[in-house]
């Protein structure tokens, strides 16, 4: 998905954050300071966290108190629908309110 998102021309940061609450993906235009979106994927680690309400609650409306937009794809989509996935993210990214990703 990085690299995908990297062919598309837009800067892509993994993994940030502080401590242990970590954006997966942080995704900014060229030129652009401020991240417009964060990704969150169902990795491996997210599964770990057993705290249902901190990862799929709080974490996202924590991102979003801070004006980011934020999206959780799930690696059973991108595995299925890459490229349905890669245009709901460019949609967000466009701020289109249809950006429901697959």
């Amino acid at each position: 998905m990085t690299e995908k998102l990297r062919q598309r021309g837009y800067e892509v940061d993994p993994d940030v954050g502080q401590s242990s609450f970590r954006c997966d993906l942080a995704i900014r235009a060229p030129g652009e300071g401020t991240y417009g979106l964060g990704i969150l994927v169902d990795t491996e680690n997210h599964y770990q966290n057993d705290n249902i309400l901190e990862r799929d609650v709080l974490r996202p409306r924590l991102l979003r108190s801070f004006g980011w937009q934020v999206v959780l794809v799930l690696t059973k989509d991108w595995f299925v629908n890459a490229d349905g996935v890669m245009q709901a993210i460019e949609r967000h990214l466009k701020g289109s309110a249809a950006a429901k990703v697959p």
